[in-house]
């Protein structure tokens, strides 16, 4: 029902104001009601009532007070109705007859505006606006104040005086923050969901992994966090072309503490019974390495090298596993040629410095016992947890952290006995550390979980603790593994990688040499280390720093010009200073032990308030390890790795990014998840330029688990993606998306039970809109279709005996060049290499952007091969050659032959979709017949005709992983995998073209712009019709 217009209001409502009785009594009205009254009086214009006799002027103001006002619609029509204009007019007659509607006019007028309902802070330009209004009237124009002045007088507000803004409860800041704190840490303290100590500073700028809900606090997010954490993923503001651009010209920081870290050493007891101690380290070194050989972990042999056993090694290496054939049980043997091995996870392995004497807490009456131990600590990813513990029970490692060893540290050792033991540390950081707490290993979370499992955590086993320990003195040169060494020995590490040309000189400003006798080492090796000069292998050093916080902000400068001193390698000639001061890895650090809100007291006291303070005795010092390895030759790109001690992250990582703001900055730009896949890509496409070809891209530039094909990690995150990207499809519109027909493994099995084979391979063949491929959102089933692609194309036997097989799974091969030209044979027969497939790098070939899950695809054909190569370099093109030695009217204009070329090269990629006519056949219409290109037409196979059999989806034999447009390189670049049978069937055609080219090649001169068409594929998007070109080249993992 529509609202009805509201009567005029009564001269009871609107003229007799209410009396101070009724005020009083409560009776009047409020002044919700007075101020609607107000605005509706002024909606109306008072006229004067109609009478008989004709007013004057005089006593028009009599009459009206007593008259009732009437809408000025109203008396119009009456008036129409009942006078009659008069021919002449008198004017002031008039006016004097007509002054009380002057008057009440402009009276009106006045009123509508004074009761209006706008403030005059509302009154003000929108950009002189603030959020609250204030009652400093001097804040206003003085055309407002008057107004602002009278709004001030009816309002019941009074405004707060300075002490009533200061007045704070003693204790409520106090307690608000500490309960906020606490809630913080019950969010921290969730086992799927753990926080990194920089979680606070991420989660105000970044996009976190798990997304908050409705419920609790902590239950807020999802089931799962990101391998266990909740990491930042991509930043609030766009950042795809600034993070490369600080990658190259400046510094990029991604914080990797969740990164999981295994302790593995071996250990000999009762020393006093050898008779030649010196071959002990030795001993433990080589027992040492041939644990971790066996575990799988490559290229264990570099680490015996001619530098002295107590000096620190690096390695960057990859975990590996056999494949064999199932047929055969023994694991001795030449498998030269039917063994590969499977790549699983990337992992660094840092041997420690030197040998460690330990010493046991005794339980009982001269029961402790001491031994000398060699360990080195394992780096991977948190998603490979499982195959490194596979690895290291495979060969023989006792794992100290689990339930059937859990006595293996109380009890001792056998005696001339060398033990492998290992353990995981603790990646997750204490959850109160996480929130912002100060205590880091003995917090109250800490010790209340502790308290409650029955550790040794309480006060009254720490003081009997205290008192065995008290009664029992340590072996010389000895460590005594009480309950807090061994707590400090079991914490994880904040780890920083630094990116870019100017990570040495912000290193350099933020770590600070403490003073000390080992200052002056300390300063040679760290300066040594950040220098520029070149070192192909990994670098470590540790030094002992000052406190960041007390230098805070950093100031950048350049290194000094000592650091361009010819110096030995860090690796070698700092030997003798790591083996006496690499005490992190060993036994771990405190955290510090003044928080920031006492520093920042301590800065507010200097005589310039907010200097940067000196270091004092009372200060924190801290042990930190810096790494340096290099990812790109050339042109070089270094990447820095930044260890501290559980406690410090925050301290450290403040000082890194300080100096970083948004647009041209000297600082470090932080990078998430999302920035260091592109970075990671990035960097693999730099290594794979045309001036680094025979470079091989480091294993770690492939984005773990989501290159890694044939681990279990790869399996979950790409079935989580598929999900994804099938839920963003439903959401499109039909008509803005395109119409898979198989987008689930449910209608593509469907839809192969109740067709024949010969069916199912038409409809993937005649598919001319890119709908029909199976699996278009990835999945792990698309990886066995392709593997059944490849063994139907390449393999001798059935597709269903190779499905039906456990290796049927497919696994990524370490290094596909360990397989020579006389193993291919082998390989295309064996059966367990069907499911093998090869890591590559895929570059676009002129033209094209290289987009995940796109098919790679054999031409079906040597001949079609040798076609594509000569379209895209039509310097080899058989018409190009005939021209070359054509005279009269056979021979063709250079140019317009070239146009011809690019032309049928365009109809081979686009097939029916090619534009109809070009600029060259424009240019040249009246060329006659009867020349080179004509004869190569004739022969030559229809290019529509080529396309559709490029285009066929049976021919697939591997998928883009990642990829995207190369902003290093100007073109499409990507990392795929295809299977091993199509890589040997793809060497052998290369080797074919090179032997068409003939000695001509070698002396010919190198084009300026060469194309590159080595190893070459089809590339085929889903939901397209269109056939790229690209180029392929190995990635050898080992």
């Amino acid at each position: 029902m529509p609202a009805q217009k509201r009567p005029a209001p009564s001269a009871a409502s609107s003229s007799k104001p209410a009396s101070a009785t009724n005020l009083a009594a409560g009776q009047g009205p409020n002044w919700k009601k007075r101020k609607q009254e107000r605005a509706h009086n002024a909606r109306f214009i008072q006229t004067q009532t109609a009478s008989t006799s004709e007013p004057s002027a005089s006593s028009s103001r009599t009459v009206s007070k007593a008259s009732t006002p009437v809408p000025a619609h109203v008396s119009a029509a009456a008036a129409a109705a009942t006078s009659i204009l008069p021919t002449s007019v008198e004017l002031e007659s008039l006016l004097s007859s007509r002054a009380f509607q002057i008057r009440s006019f402009l009276r009106s007028i006045k009123s509508a505006k004074s009761a209006t309902t706008t403030r005059a802070w509302q009154l003000l330009p929108r950009h002189a606006r603030r959020r609250a209004a204030s009652h400093n009237l001097l804040r206003l124009p003085s055309r407002l104040r008057s107004k602002a002045l009278a709004e001030l007088r009816s309002s019941t507000t009074q405004a707060r005086s300075r002490s009533d803004i200061r007045k704070r409860l003693p204790s409520h800041g106090v307690i608000r923050a500490t309960l906020r704190r606490k809630k913080l840490a019950e969010r921290a303290s969730h086992p799927k969901r753990s926080w990194l100590e920089t979680h606070l500073w991420h989660a105000k700028r970044f996009r976190m992994t798990t997304e908050k809900g409705k419920g609790k606090e902590r239950d807020q997010g999802n089931a799962y966090g990101r391998w266990g954490f909740v990491l930042p993923e991509t930043t609030m503001m766009k950042s795809h072309r600034a993070s490369w651009r600080s990658a190259r010209e400046s510094v990029t920081v991604h914080d990797a503490s969740y990164y999981s870290v295994f302790r593995i050493g071996v250990r000999l007891a009762n020393l006093d019974a050898l008779v030649n101690g010196e071959e002990v380290e030795p001993n433990l070194v080589k027992q040492l390495h041939e644990s971790l050989s066996k575990a799988g972990f490559a290229h264990i042999a570099k680490l015996d090298s001619d530098a002295a056993p107590s000096s620190a090694r690096v390695l960057d290496t990859v975990l590996t596993q056999m494949k064999g054939d199932p047929s055969s049980c023994s694991t001795e043997g030449d498998h030269s040629g039917t063994t590969l091995s499977a790549a699983l996870a990337p992992a660094r392995i840092v041997v420690l410095p030197g040998t460690q004497r330990f010493s046991t807490v005794p339980i009982l009456e001269d029961s402790g016992c001491s031994y000398r131990s060699k360990e080195a600590l394992i780096f991977a990813h948190p998603a490979a947890d499982l195959h490194v513990r596979r690895g290291l029970k495979a060969a023989g490692v006792i794992l100290v952290d689990e339930r059937k060893n859990m006595f293996f540290e109380i009890e001792n050792p056998c005696s001339l006995k060398v033990e492998t033991y290992a353990y995981q540390l603790e990646s997750a950081p204490d959850p109160w550390l996480a929130a912002g707490g100060k205590d880091s290993s003995l917090s109250k979370l800490e010790k209340k979980r502790r308290r409650q499992a029955g550790w040794p955590g309480s006060k009254k086993a720490s003081s009997e603790q205290a008192t065995q320990s008290s009664d029992v003195e340590a072996p010389n040169e000895s460590r005594l593994l009480d309950d807090g060494a061994l707590l400090l020995r079991k914490q994880g590490f904040n780890v920083f990688e630094l990116v870019g040309p100017r990570a040495a000189p912000l290193l350099q400003a933020v770590l600070r040499v403490s003073q000390g006798d080992r200052k002056r080492a300390d300063e040679t090796s760290l300066r040594q280390l950040l220098s520029k000069q070149q070192c192909a292998d990994a670098a470590m050093v540790q030094v002992q720093v000052d406190d960041p916080r007390l230098s805070y902000p950093p100031k950048l400068k350049p290194l000094s010009s000592n650091a361009s001193a010819p110096s030995q390698s860090v690796a070698n000639g700092s030997s003798t200073v790591e083996s006496f001061t690499n005490t992190l890895f060993w036994r771990g650090a405190n955290p510090p032990r003044f928080s920031k809100g006492e520093i920042d007291s301590r800065r507010a006291r200097n005589i310039v308030p907010g200097a940067r303070l000196q270091p004092e005795s009372p200060d924190d010092t801290a042990p930190v390890v810096v790494i340096r390895d290099q990812l790109v030759q050339k042109p070089s790109v270094d990447r820095f790795t930044l260890i501290v001690p559980r406690g410090w992250g925050t301290a450290f990582f403040l000082s890194l990014v300080a100096t970083h703001q948004s647009g041209a900055s000297s600082g470090a730009r932080v990078l998430g998840q999302h920035q260091l896949k592109h970075q990671r890509l990035e960097l693999a496409a730099l290594a794979s330029s045309a001036v680094a070809q025979k470079q091989a891209a480091k294993a770690d530039l492939l984005s773990y688990p989501r290159n890694w094909l044939g681990t279990q990690a790869h399996a979950v995150s790409e079935r989580e993606a598929a999900l994804a990207r099938q839920e963003e499809w439903s959401k499109r519109p039909k008509g803005k998306r395109s119409e898979f027909l198989f987008p689930s493994h449910k209608d593509w099995a469907a839809f192969q039970q109740k067709s024949t084979p010969d069916r199912v391979q038409a409809k993937l063949a005649h598919d001319r809109t890119g709908v029909a491929r199976p699996y278009p959102f990835g999945g792990s089933h698309h990886w066995e279709w392709i593997v059944s692609n490849s063994e139907r194309v390449f393999g001798k036997g059935s597709v269903q005996q190779a499905a039906d097989t456990d290796m049927a799974r497919p696994w990524l091969v370490a290094s596909a060049e360990l397989a020579g030209p006389s193993n291919a044979e082998t390989a295309l027969s064996t059966s367990h290499l069907a499911s093998a497939m090869v890591p590559i790098k895929v570059h676009a070939v002129r033209k094209g952007t290289v987009m995940p899950l796109s098919s790679l695809m054999l031409a079906p054909t040597f001949e079609d091969h040798v076609s594509w190569v000569h379209h895209l370099d039509p310097i080899d093109h058989p018409a190009a050659v005939a021209n070359r030695s054509s005279t009269g009217a056979a021979k063709v204009d250079k140019q317009y032959l070239k146009a011809l070329i690019e032309r049928r090269c365009e109809i081979m990629q686009l097939g029916r979709s090619a534009p109809l006519t070009t600029a060259a056949h424009l240019k040249h219409k009246n060329v006659i017949g009867g020349n080179v290109w004509s004869e190569y037409v004739r022969v030559a196979a229809d290019p529509e005709e080529m396309h559709d059999r490029s285009a066929d989806w049976n021919n697939a034999i591997g998928t883009v992983l990642d990829g995207d447009y190369s902003l290093g390189n100007g073109k499409g670049f990507g990392v795929g995998a295809v299977t091993f049978r199509a890589w040997m069937e793809l060497r052998d055609r290369e080797q074919r073209v090179a032997a068409l080219k003939g000695p001509a090649e070698k002396g010919r001169r190198r084009p300026r712009n060469p194309v590159e068409t080595t190893h070459l594929l089809l590339m085929r998007e889903p939901g397209t019709d269109v056939v790229r070109a690209v180029s392929a080249s190995c990635i050898p993992l080992v």
